[in-house]
């Protein structure tokens, strides 16, 4: 672990090869506290081993780090980067999102840290941090991923991950750019890859298990000390005098002593493991467990232990409440006013009369199978690509002189339903209206940095359908609009979350028609002398594409 003081290397060549190949590099910006517990780190981890197993070497940069969790990603194979210089700001390390002085200042410091080296991404992982702090570190780092589990403030990012049962793309348009990829679900769930091995075993001896195991882990730090509450609770409990009791505290737990001494005292055999390396397998060999929110929770999922999720904090709670809305989980609130024993009576007592076997099923069903992380890994390589070919941005008003010139280019106008030269009062009008209607989107496509097309959606929310428009700049070049297309669908089926896409076609328009069919869209009719167009009535082409196909052309294109 080292210091920032500078350039510095976080236990790594500044440039780093492998022979005569420069090896390729990312940067983890997270952040551990006892407060805030080790989550954030732990998941950054979990991905960072994915990425090594891509050659791909990662950095640590924390403000915040205790230095057994420091040695652990060492020991991993990465760098640990941790910020010295003063931030002048005593409560900055909660999560609340952080003023844009404190973000800038931050993001500045982090990029001082790593001066000499070059980052193909950063990856934040972060509460306080959005797009104030990443768009400073966009000055020097090309790519960014966040990960989330808020949806709460707007992020400037290429890619965004939620891991989180329930969320969904469309959860985060507008807070995240309409170019940018969001995975979501627990399908991308980032576990160690000891729980995709564990979960096989554990499923196929699931039902011969009694309720004998019963492991307690809240988390790296468990402030609160609620360990020591519950094993008092428990001795009073009617509970099977057979049960064992397995109790996990994190490396951060400041009231391991008390949780020793209260487990020497229980009623029945209570053992402490702290900072257990092989989690994945005591999960496998316990009945139910009393855990957190969070992504321990998945681990649970993971290897289908049913649970009893403690909500300690309010970001857990949405988390919490879809487990146990979807019957994969019990949730207790430790500060209800019915009382904490009185939530974990009413808990014990459906588990124990077969409520256990119905979460085992859902658990089963849920379908999260530890293969999240090589997912995410990825999807980085994924929007890396799409990313040289080009990207979407929303329209603003620097653009309108340029789009005007566009839609008035002759080529461009003749393929309109409307084919009158638009003038600047109309076009402006246009703008205005458009850009304060809820159910449009206006965006311009790039290459190289460089306006190259112009795409429009008009979306019906109540059918989640939505009509497009689109055209490439005239001097783009061949194949632009092809490129333009993909983009915008894959915004369209992502981040708008529609069911469909349909569009209106002139018969003459052969390249549109050509494109609309290499697509994946398929003609739906043709409704006869449908607008009057130079005195002559025209022929409208309908084209419809349904999400199920986008999806299937998407994988498709993978596979070749």
């Amino acid at each position: 672990m080292q210091a920032s003081g500078g350039s510095t290397d976080g236990g790594r060549q500044s440039a780093v090869t492998q022979g005569d190949v420069k090896r390729r590099q990312v940067l983890f910006r997270a952040d551990a506290s006892e407060t805030m517990g080790a989550g954030h780190i732990m998941r950054c981890l979990t991905l960072a081993d994915a990425l090594a197993v891509e050659f791909i070497d990662c950095v640590f940069v924390c403000r915040s780090i205790p230095s057994s969790l420091a040695r652990r990603i060492e020991a991993s194979g990465h760098g640990v980067i941790v910020i010295q210089a003063s931030f002048g700001v005593p409560d900055v390390l909660t999560e609340a999102i952080w003023s844009v002085e404190m973000q800038e200042e931050d993001a500045r410091h982090c990029l001082d840290a790593v001066a000499g080296q070059v980052f193909d991404w950063v990856v934040v992982d972060h509460y306080g941090l959005d797009g104030n702090w990443q768009a400073v570190a966009r000055s020097r780092i090309p790519r960014i991923m966040v990960i989330d589990d808020l949806a709460n403030r707007v992020h400037d990012c290429d890619l965004l991950l939620d891991q989180n049962l329930g969320r969904k793309p469309f959860d985060y348009e507008g807070l995240v750019p309409p170019s940018a990829r969001v995975l979501a679900g627990t399908e991308f769930a980032l576990l160690r890859p000891q729980f995709a091995a564990a979960r096989a075993a554990r499923l196929s001896k699931r039902e011969s298990l009694s309720f004998s195991r019963l492991l307690i882990s809240l988390g790296g730090s468990d402030p609160q000390n609620l360990t020591g509450r519950l094993l008092s609770m428990l001795d009073e409990m009617q509970l099977p005098e057979t049960l064992r009791i397995t109790v996990v505290l994190g490396a951060l737990a400041r009231f391991a002593d008390d949780v020793r001494e209260a487990a020497l005292k229980a009623r029945r055999p209570t053992e402490v493991l702290v900072d257990v390396n092989d989690m994945a397998g005591l999960m496998a060999e316990c009945d139910v467990a009393i855990g957190a929110a969070g992504t321990t929770a998945w681990e649970r999922c993971c290897v289908g232990l049913p649970s009893i999720v403690l909500v300690v904090a309010e970001n857990q709670r949405p988390g919490a409440l879809a487990l146990a809305e979807a019957g994969c989980a019990l949730v207790a609130f430790p500060d209800t006013p019915t009382g904490l024993r009185v939530e974990l009576d009413d808990a014990f007592r459906e588990l124990l009369s077969g409520g256990r076997e119905a979460i085992s099923r859902n658990i089963e069903n849920l379908g999260i199978d530890g293969f999240g992380a090589p997912r995410v890994a990825g999807a980085l390589a994924q929007v890396e690509a799409t990313m040289l070919v080009g990207r979407l941005r929303r329209v603003g008003e620097a653009d309108l002189d340029l789009l005007l010139e566009w839609r008035n280019d002759d080529a461009i106008r003749m393929s309109m339903l409307t084919q009158d030269v638009i003038d600047p009062e109309d076009h402006q009008a246009w703008f205005d209206k458009a850009a304060m209607s809820a159910d449009r989107r206006l965006l311009i496509f790039e290459r190289g940095g460089e306006p190259s097309g112009f795409v429009n959606f008009r979306i019906d929310p109540a059918n989640r359908t939505a009509t497009w428009g689109f055209y490439k700049a005239p001097a783009a070049a061949r194949g632009t609009g092809r490129l333009l297309g993909k983009a915008a669908l894959d915004y369209a089926f992502g981040q708008l979350g529609l069911h469909k896409v349909w569009a209106e076609v002139l018969p003459s328009n052969e390249a549109s028609n050509r494109m609309h069919v290499s697509l994946g869209f398929r003609q739906e009719g043709k409704l006869r002398e449908a607008y009057k167009i130079g005195g002559s009535y025209i022929d409208v082409v309908y084209y419809g594409l349904l999400e199920q196909d986008w999806n299937d052309y998407v994988e498709n294109e993978y596979k070749h």
